[in-house]
């Protein structure tokens, strides 16, 4: 039987794998403690994870006594899921050179790729380099069909590229890229950003091209002989702020490189039909977030957090909106603990991934984190709630996703790790008004009220007809389905 035999095809729970080339040893023994408990190579330990990341994976990489890690090739490939995988050597700073050092041993070749991964990979503290101070051919990074790529305090020199994208969005804060040819090179159809990276020596040739890609660049960035920035084939190397000015109307930035700092400010301000990037970090908003009609909106992998009030996001007259991204918010919500509102007419959010945390809720009031209310012609994209347990001794019921009126409309809702345990019922989607014509797709995984009430996968009521439902069930014992619709809803729930 091959290695791969051996591996869960899926990520059970959180997990950190230790690493220590000196120390360790590579087999299934070790792994799960520092030093003697360790694997001994960073290539057994990415072997040993499921590819499917529903959680979050640590690889723990001690530091080099000496002898460096030498590898051909090492590839980072294939993972994918919700969760995420860290690779960290030093934990705080940039690397002493050898001290978490992996070394190329074949000229030419690619030291470290990170190839064809649907998940967020971060890296922090390594140094890519080789174990003699020459340029030795070939890339020391390279990420390939890669979307979320995240490098924090790492060494990257003497190669002929340094790093490179392609077909990748990939990011580089506080890194050295120094004695390489090209320091960094954008390739075709790749997004790179650089924050704070420096070249402490020259690069031989060019600090950052931009080939048939982009590179956004914020704070310093690496240094050539040659050119600092190269633009060719269409490529574009530009600051953050000034390239997102040419894009939108209004640059939303909690950091203070913006037009806002604030996403309620600047919608009020600047209103209807215009267009936003709100980029990333958390929000502390005090006041409800409301889209407004016909804007068009990018959140940039951000959190809305609602722990100072009763305060929800919502769309409830909005028209015409487009948005996309990935947007967080958390809080106890407000109106019954609505976090995220659904509502209005003809908005396209099929491009926006929103992960709603509902914490901190009144448990005198029926908790509902998610409410489409009146919504009709809108395409509602993809809605995940994870990891709740709540425990209510009033006899208040919990309603995930709670569907009240919606006509023609569709949306990917997503339950996962839900614990309600109430003495009145738990429902994981409560169709409810007369909701009509709607396309919804379900996934319930690990849903349960350990109280005296119910627990509903989806509740369909009976004024609302005529809808197509799908979906799975998982892990959800004693969840039931109930259609009482009075016209032909098409239904579809695989329990597995």
């Amino acid at each position: 039987m091959g290695f791969n035999n051996y591996v869960a095809l899926t990520t059970k729970e959180d997990r950190t794998i230790y690493v220590d080339y000196d120390l360790g040893t590579d087999d299934f023994d070790h792994g799960d403690a520092s030093g003697g408990g360790a694997y001994k190579t960073l290539i057994w330990a990415l072997l040993t994870v499921p590819k499917n990341l529903k959680h979050d994976i640590i690889i723990n990489v001690a530091q080099n006594t000496g002898t460096a890690q030498e590898y051909a090739n090492l590839q980072v490939k294939g993972f994918f899921g919700e969760g995420s995988l860290s690779i960290i050597g030093k934990t705080t700073g940039l690397p002493s050179h050898g001290d978490y050092l992996l070394a190329k041993t074949i000229a030419g070749n690619t030291l470290f790729e990170v190839i064809n991964c649907a998940t967020e990979i971060n890296v922090q503290g390594i140094e890519f380099s080789v174990a003699a101070a020459v340029i030795q051919g070939g890339y020391g990074i390279r990420c390939y069909g890669s979307p979320r790529v995240l490098f924090d305090d790492c060494l990257i020199y003497y190669h002929s590229v340094g790093a490179a994208a392609e077909y990748s969005s990939a990011r580089f804060n506080d890194c050295d890229f120094k004695d390489n040819i090209d320091g960094l090179r954008s390739n075709t159809c790749a997004l790179v950003e650089v924050e704070d990276c420096i070249s402490s020596t020259t690069n031989a040739s060019n600090g950052m091209v931009a080939d048939s890609g982009v590179i956004f660049k914020d704070g310093t960035s690496p240094t050539g002989s040659v050119a600092n920035t190269v633009e060719q084939n269409g490529g574009i190397i530009s600051p953050i702020v000034d390239l997102n000015y040419r894009l939108y109307d209004a640059v939303i930035d909690i950091g203070g490189g913006g037009d806002y700092t604030s996403i309620v400010a600047a919608f009020a301000a600047e209103g209807a039909n215009k267009s936003y990037f709100i980029r990333r970090g958390t929000y502390s908003e005090t006041a409800d977030v409301v889209f407004p009609a016909g804007a068009t909106i990018y959140f940039d992998y951000i959190t809305i957090d609602f722990d100072s009030g009763a305060y929800k996001v919502h769309t409830a007259s909005a028209t015409y909106c487009q948005a996309s991204g990935y947007l967080t918010i958390t809080g106890p919500g407000a109106t019954n603990s609505t976090l995220w509102y659904l509502g209005g007419s003809y908005n396209d959010f099929k491009a926006l991934y929103t992960y709603v945390i509902p914490k901190n809720y009144d448990d005198t009031l029926v908790l509902w984190p998610v409410y489409i209310k009146d919504a009709s012609y809108n395409n509602f994209g993809t809605t995940m709630i994870k990891d709740v347990d709540l425990t209510t001794g009033n006899s208040v019921a919990g309603v995930m996703f709670n569907v009240y009126t919606s006509i023609w409309s569709r949306g990917i809702f997503i339950l996962d790790n839900i614990s309600f345990n109430s003495p009145s019922d738990l429902h994981g989607s409560y169709v409810d008004g007369s909701s009509l014509y709607n396309n919804f797709n379900y996934n319930f995984d690990t849903l349960v009220n350990p109280g005296a009430g119910t627990s509903y996968c989806l509740n369909i009521v009976a004024a609302s007809n005529y809808n197509i439902v799908s979906g799975v069930l998982k892990d959800s014992t004693g969840a039931t389905f109930t259609d009482n619709g009075t016209g032909t809803n098409k239904v579809q729930i695989i329990e597995i």
